[in-house]
C-alpha cells in the first residue's frame, strides 16, 4: 500500500493505492458491524482513466498484434486495439511482473516471455494469444531472445534452450565457444539468419556472437566477433539487430552510436562528423518500416541532438536527423531500453514504455 485517504465529504468513501491500482469503497462504515468474512465493504477498482503501468518490454513483430507488452505488477499483455485496454493479461503463468520478451523474426508467431513468477517463462505458438509455461524453472525475472527460425531460446543468464524451454543449459564460461562469466549484456537475436544471437561486454568493448560464416551455427557456440579490435569501453549498450536484414546491427554507447552489416566483426561510427556528429547522448535505438518499399528501415534514437533532447528519426541510415517529438511530448524518456521499439509494418510509428505511465505510441502527422 502506498496511500491511503477518506473522503472529507463521505467518510463512507475510502481510497488506497498500490503498486498494481487504485481500490475504493462507498461503504466503509460497513465495516462496524461485519462478523463474518465478505459482510464488510464491498471493495472495487476505480483506476479507469488513471494510467500506473511501469513497462519493461515491447515488441513489434512483423505479424500478428503489432505491439506486446511485458509491465511492472500485472504481466503483460498483447494489444490488438489501441482505442482499449486489453481485456485480459498473460496467463499461463500470470506472471505478477514479466521482464522478458521477443519474437522469432522469421517466425514471429513463435515468441518467449520471462517474469518473476514460477517457472519464470513461458513460450507462445500463436502470436502471444496463448501461453506454455517452461518446462523446468529458471532464474526469476530474466531477459528473454528465441533465434530468427524460433529453435533456440536464449536467457540473460546466459542459459540456452533447444527444446522451446522444456530444458535450459548453461553456457560454458571458458575455453573455445564460451562466453565471459560477467559482464555480458543481454543476449540479442537476429533477426533474420537462424540460430545467430548478439552480446556486448561493455567494460572491454568485446562484442561475442554464435555467427558463422560457413552457416554451421548451432545458436550456442560463441566467437569474438570484433577480433581487430574492441569498440570503446562503456557502461551501456543497446544491441539493435535489424529485423529486416542479417547481420546488421546497430549499438549505442553512451554519447557514440556504431553500425555493423558483418555480424558484428567490424563497427564504423555513426555520430561521428557532418549534422550527424550533433547526435550525442544516445539511449536507445529502433528500427521501423521504411518510407519507400525495399528501402533501409527507419531509424529512431532517444538522446540528444544538437542540445535538444527527444526522439528522432533518420530515413538514411543516421546520416540525418529530424525530431519527432516536441518539449510537451518527451514522457520522460523510456523506462528502460528495451521499451522504445518502432513498428516494423507502419512508417513512423514509434512505441515508448514508460515507468508509470504506460505506453505511448507516436504516428506520422496527417
Amino acid at each position: 500500500m502506498s496511500a491511503l485517504t477518506i473522503d472529507p465529504a463521505n467518510s463512507d468513501h475510502l481510497m488506497f493505492a498500490t503498486g498494481a491500482t487504485l481500490y475504493a469503497t462507498s461503504n466503509l462504515s460497513a465495516a462496524d458491524g461485519a462478523t463474518v468474512q465478505g459482510s464488510g465493504p464491498y471493495w472495487d477498482v476505480e483506476a479507469q482513466g488513471i494510467e500506473e503501468c511501469a513497462i519493461l518490454g515491447l515488441i513489434s513483430p512483423t505479424e500478428g498484434a503489432h505491439l506486446l507488452s511485458a509491465t511492472g505488477d500485472v504481466g503483460g499483455f498483447k494489444h490488438d486495439d489501441f482505442a482499449v485496454s486489453p481485456p485480459m493479461m498473460m496467463t499461463n503463468p500470470i506472471s505478477g511482473t514479466g521482464t522478458g520478451l521477443d519474437w522469432a523474426g522469421q517466425n514471429p508467431k513463435l515468441m518467449v516471455r520471462t517474469g518473476n513468477t514460477r517457472p519464470f517463462g513461458a513460450t507462445s505458438a500463436d502470436g502471444g494469444s496463448s501461453w506454455s509455461p517452461f518446462g523446468t524453472a529458471v532464474r526469476s525475472s530474466l531477459k528473454a531472445a528465441i533465434s530468427a527460425e524460433g529453435g533456440v531460446i536464449y536467457l540473460s543468464n546466459a542459459q540456452y534452450s533447444l527444446d522451446h524451454g522444456a530444458t535450459f543449459v548453461a553456457t560454458a564460461t571458458s575455453g573455445t565457444g564460451s562466453l565471459p562469466p560477467e559482464g555480458v549484456s543481454a543476449v540479442y537475436a537476429d533477426k533474420v539468419r537462424p540460430k545467430v544471437f548478439y552480446a556486448f561486454q561493455a567494460a572491454t568493448g568485446n562484442f561475442y556472437s554464435t555467427y558463422k560464416a560457413d552457416g554451421t551455427e548451432d545458436g550456442h557456440t560463441w566467437t569474438l566477433m570484433n577480433q581487430a579490435g574492441p569498440l570503446p569501453a562503456s557502461s551501456a549498450g543497446v544491441v539493435l539487430p535489424v529485423y529486416s536484414m542479417a547481420g546488421d546491427i546497430w549499438l549505442t554507447q553512451a554519447s557514440a552510436l556504431y553500425h555493423s552489416t558483418d555480424f558484428g566483426a567490424t563497427w564504423m561510427r555513426v555520430n561521428v562528423g557532418g549534422t550527424a556528429g550533433l547526435l550525442t547522448a544516445v539511449i536507445t535505438i529502433a528500427a521501423g518500416a521504411p518510407q519507400a518499399r525495399d528501402a533501409y528501415p527507419t531509424l529512431f534514437v532517444y538522446g540528444t541532438y544538437s542540445g535538444v533532447q527527444g526522439i528522432f528519426r533518420s530515413t538514411d541510415k543516421g546520416a540525418t536527423w529530424s525530431r519527432v517529438s516536441d518539449d510537451a511530448h518527451n514522457y520522460g524518456g523510456p523506462d528502460n531500453p528495451q521499451t522504445f521499439v518502432a513498428d516494423p509494418r507502419v512508417f513512423g510509428r514509434i512505441y515508448m514504455g514508460t515507468n508509470g505511465r504506460g505506453i505511448v505510441y507516436g504516428d506520422m502527422a496527417r
